[in-house]
């Protein structure tokens, strides 16, 4: 917790962890997705990791390159978990992302959702970016992506 508690010792959490201060010598993954690996820590570090998002809404992020931009890789943290464990509550924390935050994370999150639910939400998911849809018509093509990369029961399409 400690090291999430400063915007640069969260940065550096989130981005790829070097061996030796060579970038040459850079592994792929970093320090929060190796934790995000350990089923111990998985839940309560992805609450901590979504409540930190918020601090950072102010931060202009538009057109910022991902490395900047501290919701941008939080969300792609959550991409390449390799066990998503169900008590970790990730839908649910992006969902309710989804609906507090600025219009450029928003994108990020809904483009993600495929990547990251598990199957048996993605009705729960379609239910969900419906609303989006209906409050939100400048996430259209995001949500519409994102509906094509989700199994969609016939009854969902209408």
């Amino acid at each position: 917790e400690e090291v999430l508690a400063t915007p640069e010792g969260l940065r550096q959490s989130l981005l790829p962890m070097r061996t030796d201060g060579d970038v040459k010598n850079c592994t792929a993954d970093s320090l929060a997705k190796v934790l995000l690996g350990v089923p111990d820590v998985q839940p309560k570090l992805i609450g901590l990791l979504f409540d930190k998002i918020p601090e950072y809404f102010d931060v202009e992020d538009e057109g910022m390159c991902v490395s900047e931009s501290i919701p941008r890789l939080i969300i792609g943290q959550m991409k390449w978990i390799e066990a998503l464990l169900p008590d970790s509550r990730v839908t649910e924390h992006l969902l309710t992302l989804i609906q507090i935050c600025p219009l450029p994370i928003q994108r990020e999150a809904i483009s993600a959702l495929p990547e990251i639910v598990m199957d048996g939400e993605h009705a729960h998911v379609v239910e969900a970016l419906k609303g989006v849809l209906d409050t939100e018509p400048r996430c259209t093509n995001a949500i519409l992506d994102a509906l094509s990369n989700l199994s969609l029961e016939s009854h969902l399409l209408e």
